[in-house]
């Protein structure tokens, strides 16, 4: 590794968890190579679409519970 990266990951491990949490937003927002506009446009299309499908009852909701159970697989 460079010594860059070995001096954060050294600094790293002496973050609290709420400290890492931060550093990480940071790091991900800067990788985000489009406009906060085109996200945002982006997420309102897949809400219109998602929305559309729920109505015209080409998708069923699922609960809280049954989503539950699919990502614990319980």
């Amino acid at each position: 590794m460079s010594q860059i990266i070995d001096r954060v990951m050294a600094d790293i491990e002496k973050m609290s968890p709420s400290e890492k949490s931060i550093v990480a937003q940071c790091i991900l927002s800067s990788l985000d190579t489009h406009s906060e506009n085109d996200s945002l446009a982006k997420w309102e299309e897949i809400a219109r679409k998602r929305y559309d499908e729920l109505k015209n009852g080409q998708v069923q909701p699922l609960g809280w519970e049954d989503i539950r159970k699919k990502v614990t697989g319980e």
